[in-house]
């Protein structure tokens, strides 16, 4: 859903799917935290709109906030915005 319709997520539901979102990039599965890197890509527009992120981190308190700016930093961007892999099953 993150994917083929990114702004449906962004206006309906951000704010229902960054809990548990944040939560699995911090599992200790690596398929888990992989899946949950790729899906807060694309929720929060990282290549495609910018803007997003600095919505989301304008709203959330200040510990989230500063988690996410910080990931997104490190980690989300580095992730290539269209991945061969993602359409497969393990």
């Amino acid at each position: 859903m993150s994917k083929a319709c990114p702004a449906s997520v962004r206006v309906h539901g951000l704010g229902s799917v960054m809990t548990p979102l944040l939560d699995a990039v911090k599992d200790t599965n690596i398929r888990v935290k992989m899946a949950a890197e790729r899906c807060l890509t694309h929720v929060l527009e990282v290549h495609s709109r910018p803007a997003t992120l600095e919505e989301l981190v304008a709203s959330a308190d200040l510990g989230t906030a500063r988690f996410v700016r910080d990931y997104a930093k490190r980690v989300l961007v580095r992730l290539a915005a269209e991945s061969d892999d993602e359409d497969q099953t393990p």
